[in-house]
């Protein structure tokens, strides 16, 4: 294949530029997925897929494609992408490479390389960086990429990075690639628990740990503040990206120092549940959480304790309603807090999440419905997690246990219930799995309330509901359930016929040629139609 590089940098006009990139990156993604498809199939290939076609493409031909990184974003970007599918440039590769050898200049050369005026331009060099030093670390080398004056240069981009552009895509995707590299060089593992730490060493004497960790907060109240702003699905996968990345530079940030982490504590509680419950991008609000448990695993019992209580009032005035389709990394935040504490008011937490777990309302409508309720599945949890905490108050759950058994699992459906969501609260796979983890813990090593859970049983058991005047019932005047439930009520001694109409509805191809049989019935005497009444129950199945 031949390709003809026009005169601005790859086509003629700016619309050529764009169109050229976008037809050579759909091409390569589909070379790509026809050598992942052969490779599945066992076809070997005594060459690197795509080697030839990206060589072809990048070919002599790099520095025309780079230039065209100082273009607007539109086109940048697209150039972002096509560069994103091919290998490192040589080129610069090896200008980064034989930079890492030298002892000197390096700042200086890194701040006229990494222009912010062109964010895309700017991210593939830190992009390419990032490689380079990496391979110095794995083959154990020295690189002056890895130093104090490298990270003051990227810090002092970072503390500059104007609010506004963070909004943008291309900001976004800068972002990403200049909190990696700066993770690279101010970050170290710890032994032997293997946990991510600053290296104090590696930051200048000039930059203070409060500014970025301020500036880190800021970037993420940037992100959150354009919740409500229309995005595109490419702009919230960047905001994730970011969102990750500083929060594996905020959390050592904090750790490091106490004073921060303090001050962190006790300002921080609306930023954390903008970013864990108000958010509506769940890839942001994954990423937030995750580096906020982190935190909570490393900060002092006493801090924990504080952001646990400063949190709680959001249950307690029962405000998580609001956003009961985003609770569920709120509740996992509680629940890590709660984790990690051992000196909470466990009996008063008990009987709050209790008191909530009675009044919360039924929101699932079916087994099969694909919508979960967060809330309750957090509620759950909270209580399970408390009673792990503080054994002894098993003593003491009888209304919970009652609770749990009759409300949000076992309750049995009637058939006035239809039209509205019914007990019980538990109908989604998921959200009986945490029902029934606190039903067994509940009764475990507990022989009162393990005699109390057989009642239960022995009461369902028995429990049946027969009105047996009720022989003009009609399915019709009671419509299927929400939840999914349906059955034929027994008219007095009618159980064993029920069971064998249900078994025959359960054959497909009987069911299927019954119904082609409604023509045969006649309009004149449908009440005494034997034919047409065992449609009608079958309909109503």
């Amino acid at each position: 294949m031949h390709f003809i590089w026009l005169s601005v940098g790859l086509a003629s006009t700016r619309e050529d530029s764009q169109n050229f990139i976008k037809k050579r990156s759909r091409l390569l993604r589909n070379r790509k997925a026809k050598s992942s498809k052969r490779a599945k199939k066992g076809v070997v290939s005594s060459q690197t897929p795509n080697q030839n076609f990206a060589s072809e493409i990048i070919g002599n031909n790099f520095t025309r494609l780079y230039s065209l990184l100082e273009l607007d974003d539109d086109v940048s970007h697209d150039v972002w992408q096509l560069l994103a599918l091919l290998p490192n440039s040589k080129e610069l590769m090896t200008t980064y490479s034989s930079l890492a050898t030298k002892q000197e200049d390096v700042p200086s050369f890194l701040k006229s390389h990494l222009n912010p005026s062109f964010p895309f331009k700017m991210a593939y060099n830190l992009h390419v960086m990032h490689n380079v030093m990496e391979e110095k670390k794995k083959q154990d080398g020295p690189t002056s990429l890895n130093s104090v004056d490298v990270a003051q240069v990227l810090l002092e981009l970072l503390l500059n990075v104007d609010d506004t552009k963070i909004e943008t895509l291309a900001g976004k995707k800068l972002l990403q690639e200049l909190l990696k590299m700066i993770a690279s060089i101010v970050l170290k593992t710890k032994s032997p628990n293997k946990e991510i730490e600053l290296d104090s060493a590696m930051i200048p004497s000039g930059i203070e740990p409060g500014v970025v960790s301020k500036k880190l907060l800021n970037i993420v109240n940037v992100i959150v503040s354009g919740n409500k702003k229309i995005s595109t699905i490419q702009q919230t996968s960047e905001d994730s990206g970011v969102v990750s990345h500083v929060m594996s530079l905020l959390v050592p940030f904090l750790v490091a120092n106490s004073e921060l982490l303090r001050k962190f504590r006790s300002e921080s509680v609306d930023w954390v549940l903008d970013l864990t419950l108000k958010h509506e991008n769940e890839a942001v609000r994954e990423k937030g959480v995750s580096g906020l448990i982190s935190l909570v695993n490393q900060m002092p019992l006493e801090e924990s304790e504080a952001l646990f209580q400063g949190l709680l009032p959001i249950i307690e005035k029962s405000h998580v309603g609001a956003y009961k389709e985003n609770s569920r990394h709120f509740f996992m935040l509680l629940e890590a807090l709660l984790k990690v504490n051992d000196k909470l008011p466990f009996s008063s937490l008990m009987k709050l999440f209790s008191e909530q777990l009675v009044q919360h309302p039924v929101m699932e409508k079916s087994s099969t419905d694909i919508i979960q309720d967060y809330i309750l599945q957090g509620l759950l949890s909270m209580i399970y997690t408390v009673i792990k905490k503080s054994p002894n108050l098993k003593h003491n759950a009888l209304a919970l246990l009652g609770e749990l058994f009759l409300n949000c699992l076992f309750s049995i459906p009637a058939i006035t219930d239809h039209g509205k969501p019914t007990l019980p609260k538990c109908k989604h796979p998921k959200t009986r799995k945490h029902a029934y983890k606190l039903l067994v813990e509940l009764v475990k090593g507990e022989p009162f309330n393990y005699q109390q859970l057989l009642h239960l049983l022995t009461m369902q058991i028995e429990y049946v509901s027969i009105d047996r005047t009720n022989f003009e019932f009609s399915p019709g005047d009671n419509n299927k359930s929400h939840f999914g439930y349906l059955g034929l009520v027994n008219q007095g001694a009618t159980c064993y016929m029920n069971s064998l109409l249900q078994q025959l509805y359960h054959i497909p191809s009987f069911r299927k040629g019954l119904f082609e049989c409604f023509d045969l019935c006649s309009s004149e005497d449908l009440k005494d139609s034997l034919l047409y009444q065992l449609i009608f129950t079958f309909a109503s199945l």
